[in-house]
């Protein structure tokens, strides 16, 4: 049986930053994201759609949603979204761990997260950041048209704050961990470790196109040419030494890595011409395997897939040092949650619910709603759409 490459879902998936987490509540969400230009100002509607139990705690997970609910005054979902996909698909842990910061004070916030206990992960935190300035709008429960548990969540984020974000994140979480990949990197080289260029990974993309198999599909736990586990690979082994040169000097500057423009993220760096070249060679071949293997797609890979749909490239080259090119990734930090979207999410979550699994699936969910009345907590009786409450978000009319 030929195996999957490892390295090219390995680069793939560490590029774009996917990550899994099991929990204990399961639900689906939605992120809408409208930036204001008069306020400069980007509004967050986050909305988590068919809320239950997967029964491994029952009603102690009910207990724990009240417990989140009653503190959604000060809940500031993680600002992820501004830079991930308009949607997740995938059911389990208020989604893929879904996590957040409880605000205590203007400079001081407690880590939570949704999916499973403890809720609060750290307490009393500080930070620099002005946490007063995002508005929180609490939400309420709703049932959808499936008779199925929802809640919807608002908030206001200044630009100003999103400005302070990226820059703390390039600076504690992406210059340090990007100056030791490379220098673990070169040094690896250095001692005679072998190099797998994207040339190569390319190629392999290539060939597995022509003969009709999919890219991301497959066994992940062996190498696709010994059959054995699988060795450690890391995005920095696929660069040239041009490349690794001028990546580790982005990285070694105070200048940060990337910077909005309005609603666009604008991320600029330098390259070798020949790794930008294959880069978009890889690129291509992973939008054409996309439209002959779609359901690789609808799950880990889908945020991904849609992150990148939405990006633009240019490269344009350097005249002082020729070989090499400067780059630069614009993404438009909006999602605005149109219908197709909505559809897709619905048909995608709904089309396994079939036979005795489905309906104890839709028993669960259709619990939830008396599961939450119990409990003293209103929910809404009159049944809304998905795109209902997402127009009312975007008209400003949602309460």
């Amino acid at each position: 049986m030929t195996k999957t490459p490892s390295s090219i879902r390995i680069l793939v998936l560490t590029l774009l930053g996917l990550m899994v987490l099991p929990g204990c509540l399961e639900a689906n969400r939605i992120s809408v994201i409208i930036y204001d230009a008069n306020r400069d100002m980007f509004r967050h509607l986050r909305l988590y759609l068919d809320i239950a139990s997967d029964e491994t705690q029952g009603a102690k997970d009910y207990d724990r949603l009240i417990q989140i609910y009653k503190l959604r005054g000060s809940f500031v979902p993680t600002p992820v979204p501004l830079l991930s996909s308009a949607f997740d698909i995938k059911r389990r842990g208020i989604v893929n761990g879904e996590a957040g910061v409880l605000v205590v004070a203007n400079h001081t916030y407690d880590r939570v997260k949704l999916n499973s206990p403890p809720l609060r992960t750290s307490s009393n935190e500080q930070t620099a950041l002005a946490l007063d300035d995002i508005a929180i709008q609490p939400g309420r429960f709703f049932r959808s048209e499936r008779g199925t548990l929802c809640y919807y969540h608002q908030t206001e984020i200044p630009g100003k704050l999103v400005d302070q974000l990226l820059a703390e994140a390039w600076v504690s979480h992406i210059r340090e961990p990007l100056r030791n990949m490379i220098a673990k990197e070169q040094e690896r080289r250095r001692s005679g470790g072998s190099v797998k260029p994207l040339k190569m990974i390319a190629d392999e993309a290539e060939r597995r196109l022509r003969d009709g198999r999919a890219l991301l599909s497959g066994d992940r736990g062996l190498d696709s040419e010994t059959d054995k586990p699988k060795k450690e690979f890391t995005p920095a082994a696929a660069f040239d030494d041009t490349s690794l040169r001028l990546l580790l000097a982005k990285a070694k500057s105070d200048e940060i890595g990337f910077r909005r423009e309005k609603n666009v993220l604008k991320v600029q760096c330098e390259l070798s011409a020949s790794d930008v070249s294959q880069l978009r060679r890889l690129w291509a071949f992973l939008q054409e395997d996309e439209k002959r293997h779609p359901k690789d797609y609808k799950v880990e890979e889908v945020p991904a897939v849609i992150l990148l749909r939405g990006m633009s490239v240019e490269s344009v080259p350097i005249r002082s040092m020729p070989g090499t090119v400067r780059v630069t990734v614009r993404l438009d930090l909006q999602h605005s949650g149109n219908s197709d979207v909505v559809k897709l999410l619905r048909a995608e979550v709904y089309k396994k619910d079939k036979g005795t699994v489905g309906a104890r699936k839709h028993a669960r969910r259709a619990a939830a709603v008396s599961e939450v009345l119990k409990r003293g907590v209103v929910v809404s009786q009159t049944a809304r759409t998905i795109n209902q409450v997402i127009d009312s978000f975007r008209q400003g009319t949602l309460k």
